[in-house]
């Protein structure tokens, strides 16, 4: 199983308990995607959200 899919399962098992938007750091357009990966890799954000 692949870490995508593992990921799914937890959030889903646990989505009632833990407010996973709140791990929501920024959001980016999808014009910014690059942005967003060079954020997560220098850790500026915990996660981000590419919004199509």
């Amino acid at each position: 199983m692949g870490h995508l899919y593992r990921a799914v399962q937890v959030m889903a098992r646990y989505g009632r308990i833990f407010p996973w938007t709140d791990l929501i750091t920024r959001e980016y357009g999808l014009h910014e995607a690059q942005v967003a990966l060079e954020d997560v890799a220098a850790q500026r954000v915990v996660k981000a959200l590419i919004v199509p």
